[in-house]
């Protein structure tokens, strides 16, 4: 299995136990940080540098916002570096590169996503949707069906 496809595993791997922890992100305006992930999960988050925690649970962040917000998109995964480096400062990540995918297509996507200092909960998230990525560009930025 070549590095990608672990990192494509790993990642599908977090999002879906994210998922069934109700409560793990908090809403996009919230103003106090929610519980965090059970303790197995937890400890699972804790093994990971604190950037690549960041970055995967602002994924998910992405898809239970967009997906409460959204009528039509039902995100079942979220990158937030697809096609461009997001950008840390304090405990923000933001950028202008991300993607989301919604029953096999993906969409260009900015955000903004405020989290705890350990990484373990969101506190807020903001987005945009952009347009389809073509899927001719797909293997360009790593995305898959």
């Amino acid at each position: 299995m070549s590095s990608s496809d672990l990192r494509k595993h790993a990642v599908a791997c977090i999002q879906a136990a994210f998922l069934l922890v109700p409560g793990l992100c908090a809403a996009a305006n919230a103003t106090a940080p929610v519980a965090t992930a059970d303790a197995r999960l937890t400890r699972s988050l804790m093994r990971l540098d604190p950037a690549q925690r960041f970055q995967q649970i602002c994924d998910v962040a992405a898809m239970k916002v967009i997906a409460r917000e959204s009528g039509a998109i039902r995100p079942d995964r979220a990158m937030l570096d697809a096609l461009s480096p997001a950008k840390e400062k304090d405990d923000t990540l933001s950028g202008s590169g991300g993607a989301v995918r919604s029953k096999g297509h993906w969409r260009q996507m900015s955000f903004s996503c405020e989290a705890t200092p350990d990484r373990l909960s969101v506190l807020r998230f903001t987005y945009q949707l952009g347009d389809e990525i073509p899927g001719s560009q797909w293997e360009r930025y790593g995305l898959w069906r």
